[in-house]
């Protein structure tokens, strides 16, 4: 019998092949839409589940109030805190640590320029589930070990061998590669090109702050807690435990100005904070998952009313067919059976179709929102069984109010004088939201390309064109400066390069030192807190800004 639906449906659809294709186009689109809806939401909302009992892991929550300042929201603790809340306080399995840097890393003349590197405990690898390729984490027991990342390693050695290299952090720091790790998956709060001891002989200057120094914030502090324990009550204990600890400014009660709890580590992505710094620049928000869930339910509807619309419009055609059908015994169940298949064989077509763009669009669509698009999600299972779903719901919202209409055709009726149709019907419904639904799109459509082009275009106060942004060489002020006159001696004047200016921080990054203004008359506790950059003295020519008022610098 099955083999006698699926004839029946080729027959059909071949027959009338122009209705037939563009049904199947309308619901190619709606599909490959969906689905890179479904890769989005999967993705932004599965952060870090890749983490061995990543739901039971907590980080560190620090709020700060100071006089004088903004109050600032870090998700970075004291060094001393970890270890010692693993010792002190009940509940907690396991705690960890992580201090994130960037530097500059060479291997013989090739310099590498801004890379992360993470100093952590010895088991922080296994803790956050590393898979090692080449040697192991126990490498790490060693000071002067480092690990790599797989395309770090790849980058810095072409090739290998990639154990046993030595590479310099900063221009005089050597380390020795210990192992090679997978890179970070794409759903990861973290990412880390090399990683290395919290002992080890290249981090030296920072000793003080991972283990004694209490009121240094630097370090994000990672709380995996035991079986169905609390993280409010370990939350309470461990801030309980930092003011007994942070010594507070003059005059100022601890318990005003410094808050800590916990944060799940699967909410942190999305959980819309704004924190001073984050692991990793990758931040989810879920008004734009909803905007884009509701984009992809509306054109996959634009894509069901289409193959609704064309087959009941070609129902006159087929009114014989059904007739006849039930005239020599055809029940209504089996007429119903017989258009659904129809309709899934049309879906399953899509379907691959929609799986071929999706592999192509995945690329740029992932480009186009920061994000990172793979049809590999889909092997998933929760991930298939949400997909395979969405193809049985296609079928359903396509296929299921044709198949009544036809299947309720009067064998009596059929042969009869047409009667007038009536003026207001569901397919008339269906059309016109149809139009009124893709004219939203389209609107919708507009109204955001409109806004990337103002991004691209905007002015904002400098110029960005034609001018290129070494970052990563250096972090003081004073380094940044120095490093730019003399860079500025080496190659200024040569043909193309009309200047040469430095900042320790570029204009359009969140980083900068935060400085209190007031006038010299005004009280102390009066000041203002406002960012600071130190710049050269030709900083405003090079990137072309106007003073509102007054002049800038003199050479």
């Amino acid at each position: 019998m099955f083999r006698n639906y699926l004839m029946t449906a080729l027959r059909n659809h071949m027959r009338q092949f122009g209705f037939t294709l563009i049904s199947v186009a309308g619901l190619m689109l709606g599909l490959a839409v969906a689905t890179l809806a479904l890769l989005h939401v999967w993705q932004e909302t599965h952060f870090d589940h890749h983490v061995p009992s990543h739901e039971r892991i907590y980080l560190v929550e620090t709020q700060r109030s100071q006089p004088g300042r903004s109050d600032q929201l870090l998700l970075t603790a004291p060094g001393p805190l970890a270890p010692t809340a693993a010792e002190s306080i009940e509940g907690i399995e396991k705690a960890v640590r992580v201090w994130q840097a960037w530097y500059t890393l060479s291997v013989g003349e090739r310099l590498e320029y801004n890379y992360p590197l993470n100093a952590v405990d010895t088991d922080f690898p296994e803790y956050i589930g590393d898979e090692m390729i080449e040697g192991t984490i126990e490498a790490l027991a060693n000071p002067s070990a480092a690990l790599v990342s797989k395309s770090m390693a790849e980058r810095l050695f072409a090739g290998g061998p990639y154990l046993g290299q030595t590479v310099t952090l900063g221009g005089y720091r050597e380390v020795e590669i210990g192992g090679v790790y997978e890179d970070f998956p794409a759903t990861s709060h973290i990412d880390s090109q090399l990683m290395l001891s919290m002992t080890s002989p290249a981090i030296t200057d920072r000793r003080v702050q991972f283990e004694t120094n209490w009121n240094t914030f630097g370090l994000y502090t990672y709380v995996r807690l035991e079986p169905r324990v609390d993280p409010a009550a370990v939350g309470e204990a461990i801030e309980a435990l930092a003011h007994r600890n942070v010594r507070p400014a003059d005059g100022v009660r601890i318990e005003d100005t410094l808050r800590l709890s916990l944060e799940s580590l699967t909410d942190l992505h999305l959980n819309g904070k704004d924190y001073v710094q984050r692991p990793t620049e990758i931040v989810g928000n879920r008004t734009a998952i909803a905007i884009a869930v509701t984009i992809a339910i509306l054109v996959l509807i634009v894509a069901c009313i289409n193959a609704i619309n064309i087959a009941t419009a070609r129902s006159a055609d087929r009114a014989h067919e059904v007739g006849l059908r039930k005239v020599v015994g055809a029940s209504r169940s089996q007429l119903i059976v017989q258009f659904l298949g129809e309709s899934a064989l049309l879906v399953l077509v899509a379907m691959v179709g929609a799986l071929v763009i999706v592999e192509l669009t995945a690329g740029p669509a992932g480009d186009f929102i920061g994000r990172t698009f793979s049809l590999s999600v889909l092997l998933q299972p929760g991930a298939l069984a949400l997909f395979a779903l969405l193809v049985v719901a296609v079928v359903l919202l396509s296929g299921l109010y044709p198949a009544f209409v036809l299947a309720n055709f009067k064998p009596a009726r059929i042969f009869q004088p047409a009667t007038p149709r009536q003026r207001f019907s569901l397919r008339s419904a269906l059309v016109v939201f149809q139009f009124v639904t893709s004219i939203c799109l389209m609107v919708m459509a507009g109204t955001v390309w409109q806004q990337v082009r103002f991004l691209e275009t905007a002015d904002l106060g400098f110029n960005r064109d034609d001018v290129i942004l070494l970052f990563g060489t250096r972090r003081g002020p004073e380094g940044t400066i120095q490093l730019t006159r003399s860079l500025k001696q080496a190659i200024g004047g040569k043909p193309g390069i009309v200047d040469i200016s430095g900042t320790h921080s570029s204009p359009s990054w969140d980083y900068a030192d935060e400085a209190n203004l007031r006038r010299a008359a005004t009280p102390r506790d009066a000041s203002t807190t406002v960012d600071r950059l130190a710049v050269g003295t030709d900083f405003f020519d090079v990137l072309l800004i106007e003073p509102v008022a007054g002049r800038a610098f003199d050479m």
